[in-house]
């Protein structure tokens, strides 16, 4: 089998002008672009993975057979053996979040589901092991990537415990097995966890005409989806009747409670159990050694920094909504469910601000090619359409990525920009095919998809975007951008595949962008007539008003950092959702009773486990980056700086450890300065 196999060409397009174009550049540059068929049965899910195991299989069989003792043979072609596994599940992982049918997605989850405990027995072979230390043992010379990613074979394995004798690497096995088999669990019950509520108008007071659009009807009841964050932002922000935005905080943070509440506790057991296994103290002094922070210390210290300096910020911040909420009930108790509705009344009567009006300078697609043009200039990058002949949802569409002095054609991106039945229900970049070197010399280009869930264009008007949707998809393109401009030679080093404690930099440095007045000018206006622009003036008054924010945008980032560090590094028995809303109770408001955050984080679960500090973390090196743009006459569109941020952040991923480059792009060491001068004012 080919390595053509593990991604099928999706014929559809073949005839189109600029796909021949495409497929033409990339032979002439030794690059290979692959648009992948998406396997949307439920048959051809369950074949593709039992072929890709097989495959993987095979490749092993002769990992294990060769007798040459080289670079190639010991740790390049071991890695390939992973390569192509990994890119069906990715493409799994996407089905199962976005395909509109519920017996695909099931059949997709089920296929993650038996790849990764597939790969997790795998991992554990010994004879793969003792193969691989064979030439561990005659003492390499390497250099570059190749003595990278042959260090960091060799810690994986220690990490797994492959030094600990057959007994303890099973039971460590079996564990990784379990936590896995249980995190998609979790994930499948958030998924289908979607409680709809039922309001009358008269309960929805304070919405207009155009914002009960967005929900669906039930003769005269307007129907609420808790899952989907539009729906319920746009209730928080707005609706007067206290008790519509409680009933509905109610129902989005009691999702899979009896499902994944135990689920999160056998999670954080079992852990615990397998880092005293492998020496660690906890699973937080585990995940952390491959990190930026190195240990939990480090991360803890960082937060609580964060904690001391906020604190003043977000009391003040309360005192001013609890009176502004005692003027209008009579009651000054602020709760968890008031916070959104009087920070928006607050930035209506304070700053004149109106969130929602000011959606009509931000119509979807005029926001969508400013951006494009913007990160064109900015990466010196040019964006072609390719057309689509049989997309699996109507509005999507497929773009091409060219680098601007050479024409080389360096990846594709899908954007899914709307929700539906059973899509994944926030933002989100899902990587589909990683950059690699491949074994005949070429260069797999990547192929991404943007995932979002803005409004949908109605009879009447497009889809508006509020400036915070704006915020997110420049935050969430940066991702993609950092997947496709990659130049790693290993997939393991590609993209977005940096230390979790990175990982958001490259993106979050690039929300600061929709904040200067010159970048706005050059994509918004008003959809009615393009030549008004978005006000210098209010965007002024709205970087006020966010700054009169941070206290509790911080303080709430505090709560789920801190959490998911107490959890994994606390060694007593405890009852996670009870030291959850003791954070909650203690950092920022109660939270109601009956209700867990818990049973919807996510992150702790897929991922980020003992990393939610990362998001801090990495948004104190995203100022610092920012802080070079600033010191310019350009400012945030030099060309200079945005070639150099190109080259020394994005290309390299992990093929250098990242704090390397943040120094090559900065000249200088890293410093914390601009983010605490920023958010705490010192």
């Amino acid at each position: 089998m080919s390595e053509r196999f593990w991604v099928k060409e999706d014929q559809s397009l073949v005839g189109e002008p600029l796909w021949d174009e495409i497929q033409k550049k990339g032979i002439q540059t030794k690059t290979r672009i692959t648009l992948p068929q998406f396997e949307f049965s439920v048959d051809e899910i369950e074949e593709i993975t039992q072929l890709g195991i097989q495959k993987s299989e095979c490749l092993i069989k002769r990992y294990l057979e060769n007798n040459v003792n080289d670079f190639k043979s010991k740790v390049f072609d071991l890695e390939q053996a992973d390569y192509g596994i990994n890119q069906i599940m990715a493409r799994m992982y996407f089905i199962w979040n976005i395909h509109p049918k519920e017996e695909v997605r099931n059949a997709a989850q089920k296929a993650v589901e038996e790849i990764e405990s597939w790969q997790i027995k795998t991992s554990f072979r010994e004879d793969i092991y003792k193969k691989f230390m064979e030439y561990v043992d005659t003492s390499p010379v390497l250099q570059g990537e190749e003595q990278r990613v042959f260090e960091e074979i060799k810690d994986d394995y220690k990490r797994m415990g492959m030094m600990l004798s057959p007994e303890k690497r099973k039971e460590v096995e079996a564990i990784q097995t379990e936590v896995s088999k249980k995190a998609l669990e979790f994930q499948t019950y958030l998924n289908e966890a979607n409680p709809v509520l039922e309001f009358e108008k008269k309960d929805l007071e304070g919405l207009t005409d155009d914002q009960l659009k967005i929900f669906k009807r039930s003769g005269e009841k307007y129907l609420v989806e808790a899952r989907v964050h539009s729906q319920v932002i746009v209730i928080l922000e707005n609706v007067k009747n206290e008790e519509t935005r409680k009933k509905l905080v109610f129902a989005r943070e009691t999702r899979a409670t009896d499902t994944n509440l135990p689920l999160m506790k056998e999670i954080l057991e079992l852990r615990k159990k397998q880092a005293k296994l492998l020496g660690y103290d906890n699973w937080a002094e585990y995940r952390l050694e491959t990190k930026m922070a190195k240990n939990s210390k480090a991360a803890l210290d960082f937060l609580l920094e964060i904690k001391k300096g906020i604190r003043p910020q977000f009391e003040k911040e309360i005192k001013i909504l609890s009176k502004l909420k005692e003027k209008e009930t009579g009651k000054s108790d602020l709760h968890y469910w008031d916070y959104y509705y009087y920070a928006n009344l607050y930035r209506k009567s304070h700053y004149q601000i109106d969130t929602d009006a000011l959606k009509v300078y931000f119509p979807l697609e005029q926001t969508l090619n400013g951006m494009f043009s913007i990160y064109e200039e900015l990466f010196h990058l040019s964006f072609k359409k390719v057309e689509l002949k049989n997309p699996w949802v109507q509005d999507l569409q497929l773009y091409s990525v060219f680098d601007k002095e050479s024409d080389q054609v360096l990846g594709l991106f899908y954007l899914d920009l709307f929700p539906r039945e059973g899509k994944y229900g926030h933002f989100a970049q899902f990587g589909i095919i990683d950059g690699t070197r491949l074994p005949d010399g070429t260069y797999q280009r990547p192929t991404v998809a943007l995932v979002c869930n803005f409004p949908k264009p109605t009879d009447e008007k497009p889809s508006l975007l509020s400036h915070s949707d704006v915020e997110t998809l420049f935050h969430e393109f940066g991702h993609a951008m950092h997947s496709v401009l990659t130049q790693a030679e290993f997939a393991r080093f590609s993209g977005t595949s940096v230390p979790g404690d990175f990982v958001e930099a490259p993106s979050q440095m690039l929300e600061s962008w929709v904040w200067e007045p010159s970048v706005l000018d050059r994509f918004s206006g008003d959809y009615r007539d393009p030549s008004k622009k978005f006000p210098k003036e209010t965007l002024k008054r709205m970087q006020e008003a966010k700054r009169s924010e941070y206290g509790w945008h911080y303080s709430r980032q505090l709560v789920f950092a801190l959490t998911d560090m107490v959890l994994h590094t606390k060694d007593s028995s405890f009852i996670p959702q009870e030291e959850a809303n003791e954070l909650m109770q203690e950092i920022l408001l109660n939270p109601l009773e009956g209700t867990s955050f818990l049973s919807s984080f996510g992150h702790i679960i897929g991922g980020y486990d003992a990393g939610y500090y990362g998001y801090l973390w990495a948004e104190a090196i995203s100022y610092d980056l920012v802080s070079e743009f600033e010191k310019t006459k350009e400012g945030l569109m030099n060309p200079d700086l945005g070639l150099r941020l190109r080259r020394e952040i994005y290309e390299p991923g992990d093929s250098r450890p990242v704090s390397e480059s943040i120094k090559a792009f900065l000249k200088r060491e890293r410093s914390l300065e601009p983010f605490f001068k920023e958010v705490i004012g010192n």
